[in-house]
Formats: C-alpha cells, structure tokens, sequence
C-alpha cells in the first residue's frame, strides 16, 4: 500500500517519485559529464520517505496486482468462495459445451455496462471471470431489470440458467441467465451435507476418533453422511448421521484432506 499512498489526489504516490528521482539524478549525472569545467554540483534532491497507511483490505491488494501485472499474485479474489463454487458450479470457459443443460457458474464481475437496442431498449453486458477463464453474458428484458444492481465491477455473482442457443442462430450456444445473487449467502443456502466415502477396511478405534474429534471441532447445520465402501464384495452401505451436522468450511476441509483414506463430496 506504502507505494502506492497518495495524500491528495494530485499528488505522485512512492513509485511515481522514485522514477522521478531517478529520472533527475541521471539528468545532472549526464550535465556534469558535459560540462566545460569537468564537474558540478548536483543539487540537493529529497530522497521521499515511506508514509505511514493502513494495509489494504485483500481484495484491493489483489485488484492492484491485476492492474499493476496483470494477473493476480498472492490469491484470487474467488478464494474465499472455492468451495461453493466447486460444489454446485461449472468452469465459465466450459458453457459451450454444455448444450440445452441447466448449470451454475460464479466469478468476479469485471466489466459491466449498459447499453440501448435499436428499439430504444436497455440492455446489460458484463463479464464474470472464475478459476479458469472469463465471458461476457448479457441481460435483455424483465431480467435486466430485475437483475441489473448486481451488474457492479468488483461483486461476486452466483447465476444459474441454461446453455441454449443464441437468438437467430443454429450453432453458437450461450448461457441464458435467469437467476443471479451474491454468492456470499450460497454457502448456507444451497450447501446441503457432505458424503465421504470410507474402504470398510480401514475403519478402526483410531479412525473413528478421528472422526469423532473432526466432529467436535466443525459443529453446524449440514448434514453428515458416510458411505462404507467393500470393493472385494462391491457392497455400499449408506449412513446419515441424525444428530451430527457439520459447519462446511475451508477448516473442515483441510482436516479431511489429512485422511487420505477417504474422499468426499459436498452438494
């Protein structure tokens, strides 16, 4: 943040006055060499100091970064939302091929605008970016209206709809979008319970209390259902836990990821 800190608007932040710096120390460097004396004096130049400022709140940080390198280097602005996303979403760049399917996709607005049809219409177009790639949807209709305050740069949208094909054409296929919301209450709303699948031959007093103290520690409202699995007798016995209910988070799933003796899915 300290470099780019600016007092006022107008003026130059940290690497605009070290170029700037730069930029005179080379001036008088070459003044002295042409010099018919041989030597000057440079004048006195203030070295700028680092301010003091508060640190960036992570999306802005990660916003910077794009801006400045153009891809983001100490996260994704989606991060925070991978479950969810992985759970219930597809990857934006694979709507194509999902021809007449009704799918999910979520990602970071980063461009939106409205515009006028030659009937005098308003229309929206934006572009949604995920883990994989990004596309422009637009809104026509009573779905622009009703959708278009989350037509913002910068917010995170969860939208469901069908891939089917583009008005007045035979083989380009898009997503007609009918539902969109922030994806921040998604987690709670559509997350409904996590089923692991467990060899019945590793069940032992060891794994159970691991079990057991993953269930202390993740408490919550989904549902927990385990699938005993023997793949000599190919035999799956189902079990839904009726008193135990788990909180689905990034911490539940990094302590299931440490038992490398199931797999797991959340829908």
């Amino acid at each position: 943040a300290q470099y780019f800190y600016k007092k006022q608007e107008t003026d130059l932040n940290m690497i605009e006055q070290s170029i700037k710096l730069g930029n005179k120390l080379q001036s008088d460097k070459i003044t002295m060499a042409n010099s018919l004396f041989g030597e000057a004096i440079i004048e006195d130049i203030q070295v700028p100091e680092f301010p003091t400022c508060s640190h960036w709140a992570d999306m802005e940080k990660l916003n910077k970064e794009r801006d400045v390198v153009g891809i983001y280097i100490s996260g994704h602005p989606l991060d925070d939302y991978r479950l969810e996303i992985e759970a219930l979403c597809r990857p934006i760049p694979d709507i194509k091929r999902l021809r007449n399917k009704d799918i999910a996709v979520a990602g970071i607005v980063t461009s939106a605008q409205e515009r006028m049809t030659q009937r005098g219409k308003r229309f929206g177009l934006f572009t949604m970016e995920d883990f994989s790639g990004s596309q422009q949807f637009a809104l026509f209709g009573e779905d622009y209206l009703k959708f278009r305050h989350f037509l913002v740069v910068g917010e995170i949208l969860f939208a469901k709809g069908k891939v089917q094909l583009r008005y007045k054409s035979e083989d380009q296929y898009e997503l007609k979008i009918n539902h969109i919301q922030l994806i921040g209450g998604v987690r709670e709303e559509l997350l409904k319970q996590i089923s692991i699948d467990l060899p019945i031959s590793k069940v032992d007093q060891e794994m159970i209390a691991r079990f057991e103290e993953i269930c202390e520690k993740h408490p919550g409202k989904h549902a927990l259902k385990f699938n005993l699995l023997d793949p000599i007798e190919r035999m799956k016995v189902e079990m839904s836990s009726k008193k135990t209910r788990l909180n689905i988070s990034k911490a539940l799933v990094e302590d299931l990821d440490e038992i490398k003796e199931i797999t797991y899915r959340i829908n």
